[in-house]
């Protein structure tokens, strides 16, 4: 009898659950999605994400040369921190150009139901900026299960629901759209590289370039023959990656230069090139720059210190 009144509790509290959820979702009989704020990717300058934490956001500068690239900050209390963003933030701003749904959860919200989807005083804000005028929303809480965000235009009384994943590259963006990678050339466009140190340059071969199995790296003197000195540092050297940037406060600087690269194709032109140098830190540090980094980028220091002590043997060979 015990049995049967505690299975019979369960369920009436799993049917509850289940009725709090269905009147919170609000679903209507349409999945279609619903678009929210629809504006031309090319006139956004910005995005923001503010919550209560930290504060998100992206803009658009130049380089050297005028050319355009993302930039994201992420500011808190304790920290700053920016980064050179990659191409996948292109797809970012589409995404927010045409801002889309899951669906709409309507208007006639009580007080109450307010202020359970969290949208009562909102401490998440995002943000899109455009040349013209900036769309702000205000985002509360999330469902349950697909963890899908509630949110509304700032002046607005409509309640729609986003998934997750539209809000998930601007929460995380150093893990998903910092550049990380040092070079765009492809590999089997590469023929040739110079390695330049303080005082000595080399020009090492690269045959069999378009065979991924059979390709090497060879001396200029033994074109015929794999090298494995030059074939391990340049292992090395093309597996570099970005890991962290400077902040317009604090950019990282370089004390002195360590080495610079150049590829070159068939014809003999630099289709990529970067540089490293040992950071001004008085803990040891090695920085990257190159076209694709724009500014100086720190690397892993233990691949750093590496190439620093086999380079003598690289340009001595």
């Amino acid at each position: 009898m015990k049995e049967v009144k505690f299975l019979s509790a369960v369920l009436i509290a799993i049917l509850m659950m289940l009725y709090l959820d269905t009147r919170e979702d609000n679903v209507s009989e349409s999945d279609t999605e619903i678009t929210i704020a629809a504006t031309n990717a090319a006139d956004i300058t910005g995005l923001r994400l503010v919550t209560r934490t930290q504060t998100i956001s992206m803009a658009i500068k130049k380089d050297a040369d005028g050319d355009e690239y993302p930039w994201f900050r992420i500011e808190s209390k304790s920290s700053t921190r920016a980064f050179v963003a990659n191409d996948k933030t292109k797809k970012l701003v589409a995404k927010y150009a045409r801002l889309q749904a899951i669906r709409s959860l309507g208007k006639d919200f009580s007080p109450q139901e307010i202020e359970k989807l969290k949208l009562h005083s909102p401490m998440r804000r995002l943000v899109i900026q455009q040349s013209s005028e900036n769309k702000t929303f205000e985002l509360g809480g999330r469902t349950h299960g697909a963890r899908d965000h509630y949110i509304k235009a700032k002046d607005g009384s409509e309640v729609f629901l986003i998934a997750k994943k539209t809000i998930a590259d601007l929460e995380s963006p150093e893990s998903r759209l910092m550049q990380r990678k040092v070079i765009s050339a492809k590999l089997e466009d590469v023929s040739s590289a110079i390695i330049t140190g303080k005082t000595k340059t080399r020009e090492i071969l690269r045959k069999n370039r378009l065979s991924k199995k059979d390709a090497f790296w060879a001396s200029k003197k033994e074109p015929d023959q794999r090298n494995e000195t030059l074939g391990n540092y340049m292992s090395k050297l093309l597996s570099v990656t970005a890991r962290a940037y400077g902040t317009r406060e604090k950019p990282l600087e370089s004390e002195s230069l360590l080495l610079r690269l150049k590829l070159l194709n068939e014809s003999e032109d630099v289709i990529d090139e970067f540089e490293i140098s040992k950071g001004a830190t008085k803990r040891p540090s090695y920085l990257i720059r190159s076209k694709a980094t724009r500014q100086m980028a720190e690397i892993r220091r233990t691949l750093g210190e590496q190439l620093e002590q086999d380079l003598s043997s690289v340009l001595n060979f």
